[in-house]
């Protein structure tokens, strides 16, 4: 007899209930200057707008209150430095 897929159904977590991330902008920039031959003058920032990232949870009868789960701030990292050549 076949058997029927698994089932995301428990108890507690009611069928077409999902875990979704909401959209969200990160904005990245590199950036290199060469002096000359030999020194270079670089850059880098990551997730320059210090977005956050959300995790939300919804299912036919979720109420607004719990929909929102969890909330993770990653925050923002910028590196500037000289390189050279040698």
């Amino acid at each position: 007899m076949p058997r029927s897929p698994p089932s995301t159904a428990t108890n507690s977590i009611e069928p077409g209930t999902y875990n979704y991330r909401p959209k969200r902008l990160y904005i990245d920039v590199n950036a290199d200057y060469v002096l000359n031959r030999r020194f270079t003058l670089f850059g880098g920032m990551r997730n320059i707008h210090n977005q956050t990232e959300d995790s939300k949870v919804h299912g036919p009868n979720t109420p607004a209150y719990a929909k929102f789960r969890q909330r993770v701030d990653y925050g923002s990292a910028w590196t500037f430095g000289l390189r050279g050549t040698f």
